[in-house]
């Protein structure tokens, strides 16, 4: 298994960037998703919510709809 991901998924990180840690990358996915997680659960959610909808909805799927 290893084998396949380093094939399909080599050089996806640059060299110079392997010692960041993702998490703490600003703008990186991993970055994002930590945040956002954690805001999850304070009392801003559904502000939170609100923007990161706003910021990527292509409008194409107006009927989805949170657990």
């Amino acid at each position: 298994m290893k084998n396949l991901v380093n094939k399909y998924n080599a050089d996806l990180v640059a060299k110079s960037d392997m010692s960041i840690e993702m998490a703490k990358k600003h703008g990186s996915i991993p970055y994002l998703a930590t945040v956002s997680h954690s805001l999850s659960h304070t009392q801003y959610w559904l502000k939170v919510d609100e923007v990161l909808k706003s910021a990527f909805s292509s409008g194409k799927n107006t009927g989805y709809k949170p657990k």
